[in-house]
């Protein structure tokens, strides 16, 4: 089985947007939540299905996640989500 990890800073991103979902909406918070696992376990099966962003990082690969964008580098097993795992699509395209 493939292994997603969290940098601690992605980590954090995570549960800051998801407490900031929950104070108006706590389903929506919840199925964010499980949509950012869900892809992470979709791509560390498949590593390359993210787009690359050499332009970024090296290694460092993006895939859309609802109105957010997963940042994440490949790595032996799996996949490491990068730190500023999740941002605004509107501000990183």
């Amino acid at each position: 089985m493939s292994r997603v990890i969290l940098a601690p800073e992605a980590d954090s991103d995570l549960w800051e947007i998801a407490w900031y979902i929950a104070r108006r909406n706590l389903p929506a918070a919840c199925r964010f939540i499980d949509s950012v696992y869900e892809k992470g376990e979709l791509l560390a099966s498949n590593p390359q299905l993210g787009r690359r962003r050499e332009e970024l990082a090296p290694d460092l690969r993006s895939f859309p996640v609802g109105p957010f964008v997963l940042f994440y580098r490949p790595g032996r097993g799996g996949i490491e989500i990068a730190r500023k795992a999740l941002c605004n699509q509107t501000s990183s395209q």
